[in-house]
């Protein structure tokens, strides 16, 4: 329909409302951040508006708002409409804490007002990989889940308090993954050099398989069907599907078909798309080179 170079997004995700894209411009390699608003029909920026001295931005969208989070720790909130940039209001929620300024939670929001704001890495004795936290938190009923420590972190939404937290030591950039079973809630880590799988409820290890990667740089998030989990990782790593029916994971195969940096992946029907790339999914010998079956 249309492509240009209005939004240039290193590393986060956009957010579309009511037929427009709201998104990040550059990132840490850049040197700069801004937020920009692009018509989703026709690619024409609307407006962008420079946000601080931050380069990375986390952005979500909620009733109609955009909420805005700098790696300063700067907490914007502005109105989601396409003919300006409407702050509704904004703050710093870290408290001057500026040697930790990168290493928190993002904050939860009641009534536009932040609720709660955790420093993990002073609270929980968790260490930043080397590039930052940056797997999104997950909820999952009560419970905020983060790709932190050894195996994960998990928080109470409402309040903050620790419900459980794995091994002090560095985690992965994925985001958690919920899945079900045997009738049991159960996150998919994956973590600085393996991937593990621990009970949603009590963080109790239940199975871990070893993936060390050139710069411990496990970032896309793993895919779980049923009882088998796709992971893959970029700089000659390759990817992988486990069968994690049991508590020791099998290697079903392994080959270098998906070099996968970021992005995640999408099973439908038995196929898998990444980075562009159909290939259909067999038990063996991995990946089938299958591009003609979508365009």
């Amino acid at each position: 329909m249309w492509k240009n170079r209005n939004l240039r997004s290193e590393i986060n995700s956009p957010a579309m409302i009511d037929g427009y894209i709201y998104g990040c411009e550059g990132g840490p390699d850049t040197g700069f951040s801004s937020l920009r608003c692009l018509d989703v029909d026709t690619g024409e920026l609307m407006w962008e508006e420079y946000l601080g001295r931050g380069v990375s931005i986390s952005l979500i969208a909620a009733d109609g708002k955009l909420i805005i989070l700098e790696e300063d720790g700067t907490l914007h909130i502005a109105e989601a409409t396409p003919s300006s940039y409407k702050e509704i209001s904004g703050g710093n929620v870290l408290g001057g804490e500026r040697k930790l300024e990168r290493f928190w939670t993002p904050p939860v929001l009641y009534k536009g007002k932040v609720r709660w704001q955790r420093n993990i890495v002073r609270d929980f004795n968790v260490r930043p990989p080397t590039w930052g936290f940056a797997g999104s938190p997950v909820v999952e009923g009560d419970l905020l889940i983060l790709n932190a420590g050894v195996s994960g972190l998990a928080l109470n939404k409402r309040t903050g308090d620790k419900v459980w937290v794995s091994k002090p030591g560095i985690g992965g950039y994925a985001t958690p993954v919920i899945y079900d079973h045997k009738g049991k809630r159960r996150v998919a880590i994956f973590g600085q050099k393996a991937i593990y799988g621990v009970e949603a409820d009590t963080g109790r290890e239940a199975w871990s398989y070893q993936w060390i990667t050139s710069y411990d740089a496990n970032a896309a998030d793993p895919l779980v069907h049923e009882n088998r989990v796709f992971i893959s990782s970029n700089y000659g790593s390759g990817c992988a599907l486990l069968d994690i029916s049991n508590h020791k994971p099998k290697l079903i195969w392994k080959n270098n078909n998906i070099n996968s940096h970021f992005s995640a992946f999408i099973l439908s029907r038995d196929f898998k798309r990444s980075s562009g790339t159909f290939k259909e999914l067999l038990d063996s010998p991995g990946f089938v080179r299958r591009d003609d079956i979508l365009p």
